[in-house]
C-alpha cells in the first residue's frame, strides 16, 4: 500500500514530487534501521518491533504533548529519548494555539484541556456548531496567514469538519479499524493512510512513570474516548529512556510479575518471551 501523499502525487503526475517522496522515505527508513541496530545493541530483546502496536482504553490516555516530538526526531521505528519531555504538565491550560511550527516550549497537557478534546466533545455531546468551537476559531484565525498554513479558508475549515463529522458517524456505527484494516472498507469518510511501521496509527508517547501521552492521531482517539470505545491499538513513538530501562529490567527479571508495572500494555510483549 503506497503512502497516501505518494499515490496522490503519482495519480497527478507530479513525478518531481514522486522522486522527493521517494528519496525522502528511503533516507527516513535508512535512519530508521540505523537506529533500531544502535538501540538493540544498548538494549538487546527489550527493545519492541518498531511496527508493533499495543491495545489500550482511550481513556488511559489523559495527556497530550505539544509541539509533538515527531518534530525533532525520525517518526519512522522505534525512539528511546531522555530528559524532561514527559515533565512540564499543565493541568488548568486550556490551549489555543497551534505549535505545529512554534519553537515554544513544549509542554504537556491534560487531555480534557485541549482545544480538540473541548471543541469535539462541545460538537458531538452537546451539539454545538463547529463554527461556536475554539478549534474552529484557531483553525480560523490562522487561516493563509502563512505558506504553511494548511487551511487557505473558511470553506476549507468547513469541509475538513464535515469530514471529522462522517468519521464520527462511521465510527459510532462501524467501530475502530486500523490503516490496514481501512484498506478494504469503502465507505470510510478518510483515505486509509497505510505506512511502513504504523505511522499513521494513533501514536503515544511514555513517559518515565508509564504514563501514556498522546503524540498524533488526536482525531481518531479522541471520537473514540467520546464513544466509549474499550480499546483502540496505538503505536508507541517514543519512550522515556528511564521507561525502556524498566522493560529492560523485567525482560532479564527471573520473577517480572513482581514489577509494579507488570501488567503495563506496553509489557505484555516481554510476557510471551
Amino acid at each position: 500500500m503506497l503512502s497516501y501523499n505518494l499515490k496522490r502525487n503519482i495519480q497527478a503526475g507530479h513525478y518531481s514530487d514522486v522522486v522527493h517522496d521517494v528519496k525522502l522515505f528511503v533516507s527516513r527508513y535508512v535512519k530508521s534501521a540505523y537506529n533500531s541496530a544502535r538501540l538493540f545493541r544498548c538494549y538487546g530483546h527489550s527493545i519492541p518491533s518498531p511496527d508493533k502496536l499495543i491495545s489500550i482504553s482511550p481513556e488511559n490516555i489523559n495527556y497530550v504533548i505539544k509541539p509533538p516530538l515527531f518534530l525533532d526526531t525520525t517518526d519512522l521505528g522505534v525512539n528511546i529519548l531522555s530528559g524532561d519531555w514527559d515533565k512540564n504538565r499543565y493541568e488548568n491550560k486550556i490551549y489555543y494555539k497551534d505549535f505545529r511550527n512554534s519553537d515554544s516550549e513544549r509542554a504537556i497537557i491534560n487531555v480534557e484541556n485541549f482545544d480538540f478534546y473541548i471543541s469535539f466533545r462541545n460538537r458531538f455531546r452537546f451539539g454545538k456548531e463547529w463554527e461556536d468551537t475554539l478549534l474552529f476559531k484557531r483553525l480560523l484565525s490562522t487561516a493563509n496567514k502563512s505558506s504553511r498554513s494548511r487551511y487557505k479558508s473558511y470553506d476549507e475549515i468547513k469541509d475538513r469538519l464535515a469530514r471529522v463529522d462522517r468519521l464520527y458517524e462511521y465510527m459510532k456505527s462501524n467501530g475502530y479499524y486500523t490503516q490496514r484494516e481501512l484498506i478494504n472498507q469503502t465507505d470510510s469518510p478518510f483515505e486509509p493512510q497505510f505506512s511502513p511501521f504504523n505511522r499513521h496509527e494513533v501514536m503515544v508517547n511514555i513517559g518515565r512513570n508509564g504514563d501514556l501521552i498522546l503524540e498524533d492521531g488526536q482525531h481518531r482517539f479522541i471520537i473514540a474516548r467520546l464513544l466509549g470505545i474499550k480499546k483502540i491499538p496505538v503505536r508507541v513513538f517514543v519512550r522515556h529512556q528511564e521507561w525502556q530501562a524498566t522493560r529492560e529490567e523485567i525482560y532479564k527479571s527471573d520473577n517480572p510479575e513482581k514489577n509494579q508495572y507488570y501488567s503495563h500494555p506496553d509489557i505484555k510483549d516481554l510476557q510471551k518471551q
